[in-house]
């Protein structure tokens, strides 16, 4: 079903634990006969626990939106990293990869492209440019850690390569329930 925690119990200890909260479900529909076969979709407990401080002190919470999908280099497909960077599989080294620019968005209007490679991010605070060591963290991390702690309005600065160029794009953090593709972030 769609809501309602998304359990697990440990083959070890027998203890039941929260794995998620189960927020939709995808159904296929035949021609004649509706599918058995469904997908769940789910918000990892992490996320939510990370989330519910937040949510315990504000009425509504507003998160940074980058306007990209980012992955590690070593868990893209072969394919996908050949037809993004034009570069053969493997990749020389483990980067964080742009997957997805969506349009219109901050990092689309700052000229990310798929295929980037990001290699560094700085946040500009309090009239500085201070480094965000990315160097230890995965795209999962990366992503969360903007999400849940630099707030909207934030300049953000990535360094990138693309090919032989390395340029360096800057943008404005956006507020993702205000992104329609049609006009841009707000």
């Amino acid at each position: 079903n769609s809501g309602g925690p998304l359990l697990r119990r440990s083959k070890k200890t027998g203890e039941v634990e929260l794995v998620g909260v189960n927020t939709a479900i995808a159904t296929q529909r035949g021609e004649k006969m509706q599918l058995a076969s469904n997908l769940t979709f789910s918000i990892s407990a992490r996320i939510i626990t990370k989330a519910l401080p937040k949510l315990e002190k504000e009425e509504r919470v507003v998160h940074a939106f980058l306007g990209m999908v980012i992955a590690d280099t070593r868990l893209v497909p072969p394919i996908a990293y050949e037809e993004l960077t034009g570069s053969s599989y493997p990749p020389s080294r483990s980067d964080i990869m742009v997957m997805v620019v969506a349009p219109k968005s901050p990092a689309a209007n700052s000229g990310i492209k798929a295929g980037d490679m990001i290699r560094g991010c700085e946040i500009f605070l309090e009239g500085n440019w201070v480094e965000y060591p990315i160097g230890s963290l995965s795209a999962a991390q990366l992503s969360e850690e903007i999400f849940f702690n630099v707030p909207v309005g934030t300049r953000v600065r990535f360094k990138t390569q693309r090919g032989q160029q390395s340029p360096s794009r800057v943008f404005e953090l956006g507020d993702f329930t205000s992104y329609e593709p049609g006009q841009g972030a707000k």
